[in-house]
């Protein structure tokens, strides 16, 4: 009995955090590469001050953060997929 529960809340939390994993990653090209504006350029660099209240340049920060929480979650959920989804599929009951 503990063998079905532990495999199916393996199975469970790692099919939802693939499932996360590849709406994320869909999302994050999205954003950056189907955008009306490139945002390459603006990724992982510092010229960029999103202190000031320009709704222009506030807006573009706000791409630019949902870009990078998106990159987070992408390699969080790739993390607990492949921790939860290795042992789901070699786990063998005695």
């Amino acid at each position: 009995m503990k063998f079905l529960v532990m495999k199916l809340f393996l199975g469970f939390l790692g099919f939802a955090s693939l499932s996360v994993l590849v709406f994320s990653s869909v999302s994050l090209i999205d954003s950056i590469y189907l955008n009306e504006e490139n945002m390459t350029e603006y990724l992982f660099t510092n010229n960029l001050n999103c202190n000031e209240e320009n709704t222009l340049q506030s807006s573009l920060c706000l791409k630019i953060t949902s870009i990078y929480w998106m990159f987070f979650i992408s390699i969080f959920s790739l993390v607990i997929s492949f921790i939860t989804l290795f042992p789901f599929f070699l786990i063998k009951k005695k």
